[in-house]
């Protein structure tokens, strides 16, 4: 591989993952963690809604499945953090292939709605059936195994592993996005008839995507848990599953720089208004009608659209 061709293809995520490092030393690492983390949690949502055309209202259930997998790993399994991780990635690969099934047979409304559906139920089952594991209302607190190599337990040193695993994420996404399989799957979001009539096998490829959607948000819920030694049902509250749609739409989607900017306006907006008003939610709703009025291809696209007519 040519070092320098892979370094100017990535020279923007270099950037950006600089950028959030030199910003450690000014803003609460806390605040980080939460834009690094919704961010890759917007990434998994962002394959089955900006590429493939459908929208997800349950994405939250993923991202909490992510989040007690690494908690009742550690406190009833093993305290090792990465054997936690690796579980939590099987655990969603396995829950969004049996999902697929489902989820998948019809699209539009009827995927938006199922999604929701299962996200109710899998939030139902953590309060109610399984509190004696989850800890219900109270959620669930464990405590990670101090590795000699590598202590997660401190927090420079998570932001790091945070940091370095966001980076290599983002490196497989923006080649995830410039290949064949991206492609394919925005012709069957454009005329699936056509796609099928080709060869493919669209029901195969929708599959795919729906796991490595899950995947990528069980990730995002699996380190978040990790961050704070806790997981909590307000993880995966119904009401909650707007914050990643909202994001997205924002940012723009389809786009890995949309998605991360999306992100950052989002979590940095909650995190500043909620300072000063309860109901943050009015004025995040309010940005959004603004922006869909002024650009429903999002804030990344508006500024390509001023940059290039600057050029």
């Amino acid at each position: 591989m040519n070092l320098t061709k892979f370094a100017k293809e990535n020279s923007l995520i270099f950037g950006y993952v600089a950028f959030l490092f030199i910003m450690g030393f000014f803003l609460p690492l806390s605040f980080l963690v939460d834009i690094i983390i919704f961010s890759i949690y917007a990434l998994g949502f962002d394959i089955t809604c900006g590429y493939m055309g459908w929208l997800s209202l349950g994405q939250v259930l993923y991202l909490g499945v992510g989040a007690y997998t690494t908690a009742l790993f550690i406190k009833y399994v093993n305290p090792n953090p990465f054997l936690a991780l690796v579980c939590s990635l099987a655990s969603g690969a396995f829950i969004g292939f049996i999902l697929s099934f489902v989820v998948l047979r019809k699209g539009g409304p009827y995927f938006a709605l199922l999604n929701l559906a299962f996200a109710s139920v899998g939030y139902f089952f953590v309060l109610i059936p399984f509190k004696d594991f989850t800890g219900g209302n109270d959620g669930t607190w464990f405590r990670m195994e101090s590795l000699p190599f590598l202590n997660l337990r401190d927090r420079n040193v998570y932001f790091t592993f945070l940091v370095t695993v966001f980076m290599v994420i983002l490196i497989i996404y923006r080649r995830f996005a410039s290949s064949s399989f991206s492609y394919l799957l925005r012709a069957i979001k454009g005329n699936e008839t056509r796609v099928a009539f080709l060869g493919y096998n669209t029901f195969r490829i929708k599959v795919i995507a729906f796991v490595l959607s899950v995947t990528l948000s069980t990730l995002a819920g699996s380190l978040y848990s990790m961050a704070y030694g806790y997981a909590s049902p307000s993880f995966m509250e119904p009401r909650r599953c707007g914050e990643v749609v909202v994001a997205t739409l924002i940012g723009g989607t389809g786009t890995l720089y949309g998605v991360l900017l999306g992100s950052f306006i989002i979590i940095g907006l909650k995190d500043l208004i909620s300072a000063f008003i309860v109901y943050w939610e009015l004025f995040i709703g309010l940005i959004f009608v603004v922006m869909m009025l002024i650009s429903r291809r999002g804030v990344y696209s508006l500024i390509v659209k001023v940059v290039g007519r600057g050029q």
